[in-house]
């Protein structure tokens, strides 16, 4: 095994505030010798997977506590969303990306999340300073964009080429679509090779309610939410990012929000009657203490960790 490849350099936050010497983020690209399962798409078996490592230091001399700033299952990340339920298409689907993601440099942010929202958490978008993302949306043009297609029950082939080269508005060129192919990606891969990790439903899935933010339900019920670190101890979240490899680009990994929340959003009020249009969301502090540990409210140190990666060319 090669060693860990660290690439950032840590940065303080409002040197004024004493929190500010508290609890760091640390991101880090980790290069694996081999997947842990096997994509039949790959021309090249020996593929080396990159890994994004996301380490909480606590660098004070107290127990802390703090929502983490994104979630994701079997070390996959939740780009958009992971179905609940596996349609015929993602069994018989393969992966193909028709794009120039690799000319392209994108941001990936994370913030400490308030609410449990899958989409909120990888904030991937294009780094509008970049040549290709002007160029793009001078001309309001693109490749054509396809991430594969599937067979049917009679073997014929089918394409996904519903979007076109004509763009539309600014939100269109500022993802530029990435985030659909990388979620449709994270779920070919998640579903076939991780079928034993059941989907929960909605409410299993604890969606915050205000009578439920207390000391032990958040200890007991919602450990995967946030961090509990005493002095001196670290918490590392690992993330593969085949898809990123995939579909090639300059990403740079970083906290869009340095500040650590002190709430969660809890019951949603509807806009309307029939409940389907959400208003906003309930607003219920956190404890200031959950156990021995204390809820960390200051800014975080951290650093970015920039990492470029050509494409890999699959399977048609």
């Amino acid at each position: 095994m090669k060693p860990k490849i660290f690439i950032f350099v840590l940065f303080c936050v409002g040197f004024n505030e004493v929190y500010t010497q508290n609890l760091s983020v640390e991101f880090s690209i980790e290069w694996k010798e081999k997947l842990n399962f096997q994509f039949k798409e790959f021309k090249d078996e020996n593929i080396r997977p990159a890994y994004l490592n996301i380490i909480y230091r606590n660098i004070s001399n107290k127990p802390l506590y703090c929502l983490k700033i994104t979630e994701g299952k079997a070390d996959l990340p939740e780009i958009i969303l992971f179905y609940d339920s596996v349609p015929y298409w993602i069994e018989k689907t393969w992966l193909r990306v028709n794009d120039d993601y690799f000319k392209r440099q994108y941001f990936v942010g994370f913030k400490s999340e308030p609410y449990y929202r899958k989409s909120a958490s990888w904030d991937i978008r294009n780094d509008t300073t970049d040549i290709e993302y002007k160029i793009i949306k001078e001309t309001r043009e693109r490749p054509r964009y396809s991430i594969g297609g599937y067979m049917d029950e009679n073997g014929n082939i089918h394409e996904d080429v519903f979007w076109g080269k004509i763009i539309g508005g600014d939100t269109v060129t500022l993802n530029d679509w990435i985030l659909t192919t990388l979620d449709n990606i994270y779920n070919v891969i998640y579903h076939r090779y991780y079928p034993k990790i059941q989907e929960k439903t909605d409410e299993e899935q604890w969606h915050h309610y205000s009578t439920d933010i207390t000391g032990d339900t958040i200890m007991n019920n919602s450990i995967d939410k946030f961090v509990f670190l005493k002095p001196g101890e670290t918490y590392e979240d690992e993330y593969n990012l085949i898809g990123f490899q995939i579909t090639g680009g300059t990403f740079t990994f970083q906290l869009d929000n340095t500040k650590s929340v002190d709430y969660v959003e809890t019951e949603p009020v509807y806009k309307d009657e029939y409940k389907i249009e959400i208003d906003y969301y309930v607003k219920k502090q956190l404890p200031l203490k959950v156990g021995e540990y204390e809820l960390f409210t200051g800014e975080f140190l951290t650093n970015k960790v920039t990492a470029y990666f050509p494409g890999i060319r699959l399977e048609e």
